[in-house]
């Protein structure tokens, strides 16, 4: 594990351009992730290097978290939960602007709609359910979900995948 002094984290959103520097990271991490055009990426950077990365994906006028990683030496230290933290705060602060105003980042919304104004799932493996629960999601009945969840839980639980349903927002 490599320490941190927490001043020297970024957290940024990543444009189009930047998605190849993601998914070098993905690869380096052994991690099958793909960053890809029309998501929202985000980067943790300490001392320039990323060392986390998620995507979070507009799907069927719902938001889904995916990917998140913070790299195996940095764990451990409260950063993914720093990360996470930090995108979801830059969603719901940017949002709350009028979707006109030309002080306000469109980038951060999808067809106008503000992100608190949907739901984000994930599907987290179920030894880390604290910890996203830790940041404002919640488990949920399978049964109470949306066609299009219930379809992916199911793909990613038929490969063995040990995973839950969880959102955060309405």
């Amino acid at each position: 594990m490599i320490a941190v002094n927490p001043t020297d984290l970024v957290v940024e959103k990543i444009d189009d351009v930047r998605l190849p520097l993601v998914n070098k990271f993905y690869k380096q991490e052994k991690d099958g992730a793909r960053a890809k055009r029309g998501e929202y990426v985000y980067a943790l950077r300490y001392c320039g290097n990323i060392i986390g990365a998620l995507r979070i994906q507009p799907m069927h006028e719902e938001w889904f978290l995916r990917s998140m990683l913070v790299s195996s030496n940095y764990q451990r230290q409260g950063l993914g939960k720093r990360f996470l933290s930090t995108v979801f705060q830059d969603f719901l602060t940017l949002n709350e602007c009028h979707k006109n105003e030309t002080s306000c980042l469109e980038k951060f919304s999808l067809v106008g709609e503000p992100f608190q104004e949907r739901t984000c799932f994930c599907f987290p493996y179920v030894h880390l359910v604290s910890f996203y629960h830790s940041v404002g999601f919640y488990c949920v009945p399978l049964s109470n979900e949306l066609m299009f969840i219930q379809q992916a839980f199911t793909r990613y639980t038929n490969q063995g995948r040990d995973i839950t349903v969880m959102r955060v927002g309405y």
